[in-house]
């Protein structure tokens, strides 16, 4: 005789427990896939709606790195890694104060 268990859970418990891992998966996957795609600093600040002198700004400032560097200087990004720079929150992140340390007086 087969019994019938019931497990309560809310909807948010159902998709961290189902849901998630998948979605973690599939986007893993998915940034595997487009890291074997190189672009240039042009084509990031077109992707992100920037101005290449945004790009290079936060590149000089080491808020972003790049990947492979080629022999003539030119900076390449993998794209399943471009695609994840939040130029938004690096912008945010300018604008909050820098904390002193008490050290340096």
């Amino acid at each position: 005789m087969e019994r019938e268990i019931i497990y309560k859970a809310t909807a948010a418990e159902l998709r961290e427990a189902f849901i998630e891992p998948i979605r973690r998966e599939v986007i893993a996957e998915q940034k595997a896939r487009l890291n074997g795609t190189l672009i240039d600093v042009d084509t990031l600040a077109k992707i992100h709606g920037v101005h290449p002198d945004t790009v290079y700004n936060y590149l000089k400032s080491g808020d972003i790195m790049c990947e492979p560097r080629l022999p003539n200087g030119k900076c390449l990004f993998r794209l399943g890694n471009a695609i994840e720079i939040d130029f938004r929150q690096l912008k945010r992140n300018l604008k909050k104060p820098k904390s002193i340390s008490h050290e340096n007086f």
